[in-house]
């Protein structure tokens, strides 16, 4: 897919989570830190968000 190319996934995480975070969807942005700690490592990142 043209987004892998373009956007790493870090960043395509990062990008996933401001948007949840802007329209409240807490809901849904609880998975999505989980999903990016696990594709982090360290989960470290995601700590900014909160």
């Amino acid at each position: 897919m043209a987004r892998e190319k373009e956007l790493a996934l870090r960043q395509r995480n990062l990008m996933t989570i401001s948007t949840l975070i802007s329209k409240e969807n807490f809901e849904q942005l609880v998975v999505h830190l989980k999903i990016g700690k696990e594709n982090e490592g360290s989960g470290e990142y995601c700590l900014v968000f909160l």
